[in-house]
């Protein structure tokens, strides 16, 4: 693959034209929302669920990005929780760069013996990063 440098690319030149049934939401908040998606071929149907979704611009040619740009959605995928979100920062204010706290903690929920004292133990016996 190769590219003519003197030529920049110009992203607007990948973008599919606008056609009649586009769409552009300015914001979109969903509360408890379920549909069920059927699929060819004798597949198995499945669920998606929507418990709450703060979503800013929704625009059709755009839906990818701004899905994951959203402010907060949660819900259930064929019965797997999910949840997207804006990321939080943690440790000293925003603004103050310096000595930032950037971690991500992954708890295992294996079976239904799995205390929530389990689980913040586990937690709080976790190193931090330097």
């Amino acid at each position: 693959m190769w590219w003519d440098r003197s030529k920049p690319l110009e992203p607007a030149d990948f973008r599919h034209p606008t056609r009649p049934g586009d769409f552009e939401l300015d914001s979109l908040h969903i509360e408890d929302a379920l549909v069920t998606i059927y699929q060819p071929g004798g597949q198995r149907p499945y669920n998606v669920s929507v418990f709450n979704a703060a979503i800013g611009p929704l625009r059709k040619q755009w839906l990818f990005y701004d899905l994951l740009s959203a402010e907060a959605i949660t819900g259930q995928l064929d019965n797997c929780l999910y949840s997207l979100h804006m990321p939080q920062k943690l440790g000293k204010a925003q603004g103050q760069e310096e000595g930032m706290v950037k971690r991500m903690v992954i708890v295992p929920l294996d079976s239904n013996r799995t205390t929530l004292t389990q689980i913040l133990g586990s937690l709080s016996n976790r190193r931090r990063p330097h």
